[in-house]
């Protein structure tokens, strides 16, 4: 019973965190997107297909019934690691330089 519990509030936490970086998604890529029109940025329409992308991975994550909460962690450590870090490092780069 307790293994149960604990598997439910680990369950718990990390959908709050993926509530809370879908939030954060929301806020950061729409700022993102406001100034890129603004400066004209000739790639905007790859960046927003990239922003709805990451926003829908997280929305997939947090709603795959069938993860357990350790899966549920590597898969959104990846997805953070490799997809994330490169839009951020590489194609976010190209917005100001």
């Amino acid at each position: 019973m307790y293994k149960g519990s604990y598997a439910t509030e680990n369950m718990n936490k990390l959908h709050q965190i993926l509530d809370d970086l879908i939030s954060y998604y929301y806020y950061q890529f729409k700022a993102e997107q406001k100034y890129m029109r603004v400066i004209g940025y000739k790639d905007i329409e790859k960046q927003i297909i990239e922003h709805e992308y990451f926003t829908d991975k997280v929305l997939r994550l947090k709603h795959d019934s069938v993860m357990n909460a350790s899966e549920l962690t590597k898969d959104t450590i990846v997805f953070l690691g490799r997809c994330l870090l490169h839009h951020v490092t590489v194609e976010d780069k190209k917005i100001v330089i």
